[in-house]
């Protein structure tokens, strides 16, 4: 059940014109208010049927419909707001809905919902705008706002959990406003009072405008304002009031439709104008904002303006080019209606009410699972990394995650330290690591081929204790990741040790081959690896059952084999997925491809003057980022960088920054900068957002945390189609690849991309779009979340935490 409220000028409006609905029926005259169009983006209870809800739409304040239906269960018409309020709270009794959705949350507080008899499963607000005091919030399981600052307030008030949503453009609006003829140049329509300062501005600049011999016309609906006050520029492009269809058929008789918002707001691309006008089929213009990029195409799908000056610069240009006006706001409608749809928006909603049922655990009886995620270091490096947002993204999801390490570097009490070995549990890792090296005693690496591991780890029996301890891990499933010198397969995957269903998620290829963490061009791992090119330099194909990495493939599979236990892969890219599934080591395993997050709040995308002043970075100019954790590291592959760079030479002025650990040799043909260490996430961003492009030629990877940073930051990529990446950087639309290892194709594409800014920046617009849509913390979380309970109720573990591991 939805509780909603319309403003009191629009209902007297519409009973005006509509006098006769007053003596319809209740359901006749919520559907004629529906069909009106009027606040329909946020009127979601009459589409969610198709998701399995029986929704029910309450207008509070709306007497001639509230007085039927009090009619109907013999109750006496509301009179007063009490009797309104008492009228609502017998509805929500008479329906007894399951979930309550309040879009009125001023009027219907916590103080209204703790007088009903029913008390729904799941409560829900939304509020986009202005909070008075002494409002209390403390009954809503959840508050949704698409602006950051209610939604910090929300949680202040005292609701469990907040977060952002937008409204819904019904498409039926659109085709019941096609055919109107335009009749303005310039249209506005919206509120006018203290709280839009700065909408009034610009609104007083367009009718000057308009009246200095600029040649167009401008029709200002303006609501709620005291034309006394208004300067009389302003007064003389005054209309009536227009609400609900009238509306709409105003936005779609405007060439333009300018937006702005209202002064509280914390960005500038939430107001439900945004969808109105677009799906109306106008070109919108609006204030610019780093945000908007989320919902539309700045310049291809909307217009936008910074201030008066660009305001007035915009709205001449697109009346003097009515063809790019037009393809404009015809990509506009398009983009509203298949994106931002009310289709969408219910599917949104059923999600998060879903997801927060889960939370609750309301579902059926059904708690959230628990998980004890599992990898050598807590923050060091780039799988710990993406381990450690996991762990964060599913403990803010309601999941009871903890983290078991073998090197902790915080303080977090969700984080356990695996013990240091005893010396009996030393003494036999001693025993089984020579049995590893052979009869030479020794393993000779090369190591331009990158880390090379063995299956034993002192602290494996550490690692079993601690999973063993239910005060330390107390869960259903346990998470393996990055777990190189912690893990002891021998330990750890004999029958018995381990009896939990075991999810791992390979952040490199580990985990079935020999040793290596990435194969390059061997494919040994396939058969049973021996003649490893990382130890004797041959090609890995012919097994030879002396070498080590041969008896460590036969050995791992064996114990698999043997163990009997549930292991289900998870890897980040489809890459993985398939190199896993054709070694000898995990062929046949059960695989999911769950990318891995970012958070979308900390990288995101910043005005590149505004970033560059910050690292004392030049204002002018291209700028290339390089990122690496150890920028030496041959696989990361900044040796192709340096043979890429002199393809700018002649070209637009432009700078190297690396980021990372160590610093690169001084011969660069372009002037380099550099910045040591990638462990602050503000300075990161900070440096993606600097950056036109992020520059990645790695040689081998699975998905790496770089894409989904820069792509956050708003910067696209350019690079070698290896591994995972190219499921993510897409040609036109995220950032350009070329074939792996080929620098001089790689300077090719960087000095096309560097000549042709404007692409460069809608493809930054695509990537910043892109992250938010994949690499979420939310996303990443749902994902997990939906597989963690799919293996525990196939094993029929739902609800049961077991002490062994």
């Amino acid at each position: 059940m939805q509780i909603h409220t319309f403003y009191d000028a629009y209902l007297g409006s519409f009973y005006a014109k509509n006098s006769d609905l007053r003596n319809a029926s209740f359901p006749d005259q919520i559907q004629a208010l529906l069909n009106d169009g009027f606040s329909g983006a946020h009127l979601v209870a009459p589409h969610m049927e198709p998701f399995g809800y029986d929704g029910r739409l309450i207008i509070a304040n709306c007497v001639p419909a509230q007085a039927r239906w009090a009619q109907d269960h013999g109750l006496s018409a509301p009179r007063t707001a009490d009797d309104l309020y008492r009228l609502v709270a017998r509805q929500i009794e008479d329906f007894q809905p399951e979930i309550l959705y309040v879009t009125d949350p001023i009027l219907f507080d916590s103080r209204f919902l703790r007088t009903l008899s029913w008390q729904p499963r799941f409560i829900v607000g939304w509020r986009a705008a202005s909070i008075p005091q002494g409002i209390d919030w403390t009954s809503f399981d959840l508050m949704l706002s698409s602006d950051e600052g209610c939604r910090h307030r929300a949680l202040e008030l005292g609701a469990r959990a907040a977060l952002p949503f937008r409204a819904g453009f019904p498409k039926f609006l659109a085709d019941a406003v096609a055919d109107q003829p335009k009749q303005w140049d310039v249209v506005f329509s919206g509120q006018g009072s203290v709280e839009h300062l700065e909408r009034l501005r610009a609104l007083i600049a367009v009718a000057r405008a308009s009246d200095q011999g600029r040649n167009f016309s401008f029709g200002c609906f303006l609501a709620n304002a005291n034309p006394a006050m208004l300067p009389e520029e302003l007064r003389a492009h005054l209309q009536p009031e227009v609400w609900g269809m009238d509306m709409l058929r105003t936005l779609r008789s405007g060439r333009i439709v300018l937006n702005a918002h209202i002064d509280l707001v914390t960005h500038r691309a939430q107001n439900m104008r945004l969808f109105e006008a677009t799906g109306a089929g106008s070109l919108l213009l609006t204030e610019e904002s780093e945000a908007l990029g989320a919902l539309f195409e700045p310049g291809v799908e909307v217009a936008t303006y910074r201030d008066h000056a660009d305001l007035l610069q915009k709205i001449r240009h697109y009346l003097d080019h009515p063809d790019e006006r037009e393809a404009v706001a015809r990509r506009g409608q398009e983009r509203c209606l298949r994106d931002h749809g009310m289709a969408t928006y219910a599917r949104e909603f059923d999600r998060l009410i879903r997801e927060g049922l889960s939370r609750r655990g309301t579902i059926s009886g059904v708690r959230a699972p628990s998980v004890t995620i599992v990898n050598s270091f807590e923050n060091f490096g780039g799988a710990a990394q993406a381990a450690n947002r996991l762990h964060r993204a599913l403990r803010a999801d309601g999941v009871d995650s903890r983290m078991l390490v073998r090197d902790r570097s915080s303080d977090d009490a969700s984080v356990v330290q695996a013990a240091a070995a005893d010396p009996a549990a030393r003494e036999g890792f001693v025993a089984r690591f020579r049995d590893r090296l052979g009869p030479s005693g020794a393993l000779r690496l090369r190591p331009e081929r990158g880390y090379f591991s063995l299956d034993v780890a002192e602290r494996g029996a550490s690692l079993l204790a601690a999973l063993n301890d239910p005060a330390k891990t107390p869960s259903d499933l346990i998470n393996l990741h990055w777990v190189a010198d912690f893990l002891d397969w021998e330990l750890f995957f004999q029958a018995g040790n381990t009896t939990r269903p075991v999810v791992w998620t390979l952040h490199d290829m580990r985990p079935f081959t020999g040793g290596c963490h990435y194969a390059f061009e061997c494919d040994g791992f396939a058969s049973a690896c021996g003649r490893c090119p990382n130890i004797n330099g041959d090609d890995g194909r012919a097994a030879d059952p002396a070498d080590p990495t041969h008896r460590m493939v036969e050995r791992q599979r064996a114990l698999l084999d043997r163990w009997g236990g549930h292991l289900h892969l998870v890897t980040p890219s489809h890459w993985l997925a398939g190199e896993a599934a054709r070694s000898r080591v995990l062929a046949g395993r059960p695989v999911s491809v769950i990318p891995n997050s970012v958070d979308i709040q900390t990288f995101r995308a910043l005005p590149k003057a505004e970033a560059r002043s910050r690292l004392g970075l030049p204002p002018d100019g291209r700028l290339l980022v390089f990122v690496a954790h150890d920028l030496m590291e041959p696989r990361k592959g900044y040796a192709h960088v340096r043979q890429a760079l002199p393809a700018l030479s002649g070209g637009p002025s432009t700078r190297l920054l690396t980021v990372g650990k160590g610093r690169p040799p001084a011969d660069s043909p372009i002037p380099h900068m550099h910045l040591n260490g990638t462990d602050s996430a503000e300075t990161l961003n900070l440096a993606y957002a600097a950056a036109d492009l992020l520059v990645l030629p790695t040689l081998q990877d699975n998905l790496p945390n770089t894409v989904l940073e820069a792509f956050a930051s708003g910067t696209p990529v350019a690079g070698y189609a290896v591994g995972g990446v190219p499921e993510h950087v897409l040609p036109d639309r995220t950032g350009a690849l070329v074939p792996t290892g080929d620098a001089a194709a790689l300077g090719g594409l960087l000095r096309r991309l560097i000549e042709a800014p404007e692409h460069l920046a809608r493809l930054g617009v695509e990537a910043r779009r892109h992250a938010e849509r994949e690499f979420a913390p939310t996303v990443q979380a749902r994902r997990y979340r939906e597989l963690f309970t799919d293996i525990l109720a196939i094993r029929g573990n739902q609800g049961a935490s077991c002490s062994a591991p």
